[in-house]
């Protein structure tokens, strides 16, 4: 018996292995040049019906909330335009192959993905890496997958790793383990085990794993973080179904709303109503509950295709956050006037990034007002939100009291406020050991930022955390010494 340490409810379960074989991706079996380009659409249209059919019947069929949600976001990414328009471009500029254009694309949407610092957002590359495969395997039937239906009673399965297309096909009556060499616990297929309180182990060694062991899982208690009694506990979101999931796992309210993946997944500015119709959504869902939305928080590991920016030594350190919206009147002042209309909707508070001076915060509140001016003589209603900055520059900890005397509220994001206090960039793997939110430099720093902004406005003055530090069973104990008494959380961390 092969015995492992598990997630998921507390106790052991036993069953016997089945092992599913990896099958590398299609690519590499591309048809010869020169191509007919018009062939090679119609073969990349024609897998994209075959690829969301199963998806659409599923979405149809099933009764499992956690599988319809993910059917619905499958099913989605094959719509989107960065996908299909940009698979179709390549094969007209470049006539190869429809198999050719999918790892052209994939490549490019990796490099995006790879840039971005929230490694829940990183992680949501699997998801269009499975896609890319399934249109690869439609494209060659040899290599369509086997239904994985006709499973025994206690089945453990074990894996290299399960892609979401695969955990769709998995009958999770006869399961009751899973064993994977990669993933992590943001995986779609410990999101799905732990809705059906199936254990996991992540990242175990199968190599000694054959068809048929007999294996057994014990899962300890829960490993998710513990807040202090009165803790205020909101959630990180990137769309309205992330604000409705977090909504019924009980937060109080969104602490942050990324607003740059409405643009990051489209190959064009979303206009004012696209903006507003996607504010009032998420506003209505959180109802009289908080709902925070942070400007574009654009530029430095955050690009655009259509938005092209100068190349810079050192993006961290340069145009990125306030300061590229600020140079981009026209683009912020859109998503201003969809933010001060979607207010009537709601409790929404608008965030400001990467803020290191009074003049930014003064210079967003001229453009409210101007904005604010221009949908009353529009005779178009709105109201004008709460205001807010992000903590996250040594200039913006110096100047706690002053900036707390110019908004409403502070969300301290420890992300990138840790790299740039200790000088230590977490993706570097050389320097990752002087990355800790528990650093007394950290911790002084944010006392500092609490003790500033209670001298400026009082001890009722709102003070969240909202980096990975909120989500810590380390880190979370000394926030709250330091006098944090709200922490805003990836809703994926409370189900842990």
């Amino acid at each position: 018996m092969i015995r492992l340490q598990g997630i998921g409810l507390p106790g052991i379960v036993r069953g016997k292995a089945h092992v599913l074989q990896s099958r590398s991706d299609a690519a590499g079996e591309n048809r010869q040049q020169p191509l007919n380009p018009e062939e090679e659409k119609q073969r990349f249209e024609e897998a994209l019906k075959g690829v969301r059919a199963p998806m659409r019947s599923g979405l149809e069929a099933s009764t499992d909330k956690t599988l319809r949600e993910l059917y619905a976001a499958h099913l989605e990414m094959t719509e989107d335009p960065a996908l299909v328009e940009g698979v179709l471009e390549k094969i007209d500029e470049r006539h190869c192959s429809a198999e050719d254009a999918l790892d052209a694309v994939k490549e490019e949407l990796q490099e995006m993905f790879s840039s971005i610092d929230d490694p829940l957002i990183r992680s949501r590359f699997d998801d269009v890496r499975d896609i890319i495969k399934q249109i690869h395997d439609y494209l060659h039937p040899l290599h369509r997958p086997l239904p994985l239906s006709n499973l025994a009673e206690g089945t453990i399965l074990v894996a290299d790793e399960i892609l979401p297309s695969e955990a769709m096909r998995i009958d999770f009556s006869k399961v009751v383990g899973i064993v994977c060499a990669r993933g992590n616990v943001t995986s779609h297929v410990c999101i799905i085990a732990r809705s059906k309180g199936i254990p996991a182990v992540i990242g175990a060694d199968i190599t000694p794993i054959c068809d048929g062991d007999i294996l057994e899982i014990e899962c300890s208690a829960n490993h998710g973080p513990e807040y202090p009694e009165g803790a205020v506990v909101y959630a990180n979101v990137s769309n309205a179904q992330e604000v409705q999931h977090a909504l019924d796992l009980g937060v109080a309210g969104i602490g942050l709303f990324r607003t740059e993946f409405l643009l990051m997944q489209r190959e064009f500015v979303p206009d004012e109503q696209n903006q507003y119709n996607v504010y009032v959504q998420a506003a209505r869902l959180c109802g009289n509950k908080p709902l925070i939305i942070r400007t574009l928080d654009l530029g430095g590991d955050k690009v655009l295709p259509y938005m092209p920016l100068p190349s810079e030594e050192n993006p961290a350190l340069g145009l990125r956050g306030i300061r590229l919206t600020l140079s981009q009147p026209d683009l912020f002042k859109i998503q201003l006037r969809a933010l001060l209309r979607a207010s009537t909707e709601g409790d929404i508070r608008i965030m400001l990034p990467m803020v290191s001076s009074l003049d930014e915060v003064r210079q967003t509140k001229e453009m409210l007002q101007c904005c604010a001016t221009d949908l009353a003589a529009e005779g178009v209603p709105f109201r004008m939100p709460k205001l807010g900055v992000m903590i996250e520059t040594p200039a913006a900890v110096f100047m706690a009291e002053e900036l707390a005397r110019e908004t409403d509220f502070f969300s301290i994001g420890t992300n990138d406020l840790v790299q740039y206090l200790l000088a230590a960039d977490r993706g570097n793997n050389a320097v990752s050991y002087l990355y800790s939110a528990i650093h007394p430099a950290v911790l002084k720093a944010i006392r500092m930022v609490v003790e500033g902004a209670h001298r400026a406005k009082g001890e009722d003055f709102t003070i969240e955390v909202c980096g990975e530090a909120a989500s810590q069973r380390e880190s979370i104990a000394a926030l709250w010494e330091c006098g944090i008494r709200q922490f805003s959380v990836s809703p994926l961390v409370l189900e842990s």
